[in-house]
C-alpha cells in the first residue's frame, strides 16, 4: 500500500516536473524574445539636442517674405508730342513738386500758337476801333445837339419876340407863324436826334459787347493754347523719387507716351504672398514684425487680393507707426505674420525630430536623464519657434528634438 503512494507521489512529481519546465523555457524564451524587441542606441549627450515641454502663450504665426513699395506712384506720361530737347535730371534722383525733369520741342504747336496769337490780336484791335468810334460817335452827337440847340435857343428868341410884336399888331401873323414853327420843328428835331443817337449808341454797344466775348472766348482758347507750350517742360506732379525715367536728348516722343514714374516716399507699404492654404485665414489688422538693423517693426496686413496666382495669395502690409528710414524701394524684408489671437498652450521648440516622424512621436527622456524612450504623441499649430502639443506628453517632461535620421528605426536611446 505504501508502495503505491510513493509511486503515486513520484508520478506526480514527474508531471509537475515536465509540466513546469516547458513553461519556464517558454518564459525565459519570451523573455529574451521581448528583450530583444526593444531596439536600442548609445548616444553621445553633445550628439544630440533636448528641450523641455512647457506650457504658456501660444501665438501661431508664418514666415513671410514682402517687397516694399510706395502706396503711390505717379506715371509720366508725354503731354505733348516732340523731340527731346534737354533732360534736367537723371533717373533714381529725388525731385520736388513743379521741378522740370525735360523739355520737348514741337515746331508746329508753336506755329499753330502763333497763328492763333495774332488772330487774337487782331480780334482785339478791332474791339478797340469799335469802342473807338462809339466814343467819336458820341462825341460827334454832343456836338451836333450842342449847335441844335443853339439853332432852338435862337427861334425861341426870334419867336417870343414875334409873339409879343404880333399881339401888338407890329408884325404880320405870318412872320408870327413862321417863327413859331421853325422853333417847335428845332424842338422835335432834337428829340428825334436824341432817340436816334440814343438806338444807334445801343446797337454800338451791343457789338462792342459781342466783339469783347468773342475776344474773351479766344483768350481763353489762347490760354489753352499756351498751356500746350508750357506742358513742353515736363514737370515733376509731386515729391518724390523718379523711380523710371525713360528720354534721351534727340529722341521724338508722342503724345501719351509714358515717359516714367515717381514713388512718393512719404508713405511705404509691404506687399507680400504666402500659399494660399491660408486665405481662410487672412484678415485685415492681423499683425506682422520684421527686424532691419537690430531694430524690431511692426506691420499691420491693409488689404487682401482676391486673386490666387500660381497657388499664392498676394496681401498688403502698412507701418502703423514708425517707418524705417532705411527702406528703399523693392527691398525684401522677412516677415513674421500671427494668425489670429494668442492664447494657452503646451509646446515644444521646433526641430530636426518632425522630418522624420512627421509630430507623431518623439524620445522622452525619463527622470534619470539616462534614457530617451519612444511615445506616440499629437501635435497641432506651429510657428517658426514651437509645436502645440495636444496629447503625448506633459509639462515639464523632456524630449530629444534634434534630427532622428540615425535612430529613427530605435526604440530606446542610452545617453552617456
Amino acid at each position: 500500500m505504501d508502495r503505491k503512494i510513493q509511486k503515486k507521489k513520484w508520478t506526480l512529481k514527474r508531471v509537475v516536473m515536465f509540466g513546469v519546465m516547458p513553461a519556464l523555457v517558454i518564459f525565459a524564451i519570451y523573455s529574451i524574445y521581448s528583450g530583444s524587441k526593444h531596439r536600442k542606441l548609445s548616444v553621445k549627450l553633445e550628439r544630440i539636442t533636448i528641450a523641455r515641454v512647457s506650457e504658456g502663450s501660444f501665438q501661431e504665426f508664418i514666415p513671410v517674405r514682402g517687397n516694399v513699395l510706395p502706396i503711390n506712384t505717379l506715371y509720366l506720361d508725354s503731354p505733348e508730342g516732340g523731340q527731346v530737347l534737354e533732360i534736367m535730371v537723371e533717373e533714381g534722383a529725388n525731385v520736388t513738386k513743379g521741378q522740370p525733369l525735360l523739355r520737348l520741342e514741337n515746331k508746329e504747336l508753336e506755329l499753330v500758337v502763333r497763328a492763333r496769337e495774332e488772330t487774337v490780336n487782331s480780334e482785339i484791335n478791332r474791339l478797340e476801333e469799335m469802342k473807338l468810334n462809339l466814343q467819336q460817335n458820341l462825341l460827334e452827337q454832343k456836338q451836333t445837339i450842342s449847335r441844335l440847340d443853339f439853332e432852338i435857343a435862337g427861334d425861341k428868341r426870334r419867336y417870343e419876340r414875334r409873339a409879343a410884336l404880333w399881339e401888338d399888331g407890329l408884325v404880320p401873323e405870318l412872320e408870327y407863324i413862321d417863327a413859331k414853327a421853325s422853333y417847335e420843328y428845332n424842338l422835335e428835331r432834337k428829340e428825334l436826334m436824341i432817340e436816334t443817337h440814343e438806338q444807334e449808341s445801343e446797337l454800338q454797344q451791343i457789338r462792342i459787347q459781342k466783339q469783347a466775348d468773342i475776344v474773351k472766348r479766344m483768350e481763353k482758347d489762347m490760354e489753352l493754347i499756351r498751356s500746350r507750350l508750357d506742358t513742353l517742360v515736363l514737370r515733376a506732379p509731386v515729391d518724390g523719387q523718379l523711380t523710371s525715367f525713360d528720354a534721351e536728348v534727340g529722341e521724338s516722343k508722342s503724345k501719351g507716351q509714358r515717359i516714367g514714374m515717381i514713388d512718393v516716399l512719404d508713405r511705404l507699404k509691404v506687399q507680400a504672398n504666402t500659399d494660399e492654404h491660408y486665405l481662410p485665414r487672412l484678415q485685415k489688422n492681423l499683425r506682422g514684425t520684421f527686424e532691419l538693423s537690430d531694430d524690431a517693426y511692426e506691420l499691420k496686413v491693409s488689404k487682401i487680393y482676391p486673386e490666387i496666382e500660381d497657388g499664392s495669395v498676394v496681401f498688403d502690409l502698412l507701418f502703423p507707426d514708425t517707418i524705417p528710414g532705411n527702406l528703399r524701394r523693392g527691398q525684401t524684408l522677412h516677415i513674421r505674420l500671427e494668425l489670429g489671437e494668442s492664447d494657452q498652450a503646451m509646446m515644444i521648440p521646433r526641430g530636426g525630430f518632425y522630418q522624420a516622424t512627421g509630430g507623431n512621436w518623439v524620445f522622452v527622456l525619463d527622470e534619470t536623464g539616462n534614457q530617451a524612450v519612444r511615445r506616440q504623441i499629437r501635435l497641432g499649430r506651429q510657428n517658426i519657434e514651437n509645436f502645440e502639443v495636444l496629447g503625448g506628453l506633459k509639462p515639464g517632461e523632456r524630449v530629444v528634438t534634434s534630427s532622428y535620421d540615425n535612430y529613427q528605426d530605435m526604440d530606446i536611446l542610452i545617453i552617456n
